[in-house]
């Protein structure tokens, strides 16, 4: 499996885990491991980035939104600095950069709620 098809498999199976409500720390390790592969393909091809970004997009949440969902939903949500939600956060960052946005600018919302109710179970 090439880095843009694990990609796409993280992406899918990270979805599914959060609309199927599964177990919080399941989805923040997917999360953690999706920022990476993004994070690697980009750095093996930087030609090669735009193709990720239809990664989803026809599907409930594309690989970006998903991506700026968790973002902002670790930086309210992480437990401490030396957390795996903070990591989490952290891997985010390296591919997302907010830069004057806030999480109100966040078209995914319903995911960021989502997250911070599965957070809360």
């Amino acid at each position: 499996m090439n880095n843009f098809e694990a990609v796409q498999t993280q992406h899918t199976a990270l979805v599914e885990s959060i609309d199927n409500e599964a177990d919080y720390i399941d989805i923040v390790l997917g999360f953690i491991n999706l920022a990476e592969l993004v994070h690697n393909h980009i750095d093996e091809d930087p030609n090669q980035e735009s193709e990720l970004w239809t990664i989803g997009e026809y599907s409930a949440i594309d690989l970006a939104s998903l991506i700026v969902a968790g973002y902002w939903h670790f930086t309210e949500c992480h437990r401490g600095q030396f957390s795996k939600t903070y990591e989490a956060l952290c891997s985010l960052g390296l591919t997302y950069d907010p830069g004057m946005t806030s999480k109100s600018d966040c078209e995914e919302l319903e995911y960021c709620d989502l997250l911070e109710r599965l957070a809360m179970a």
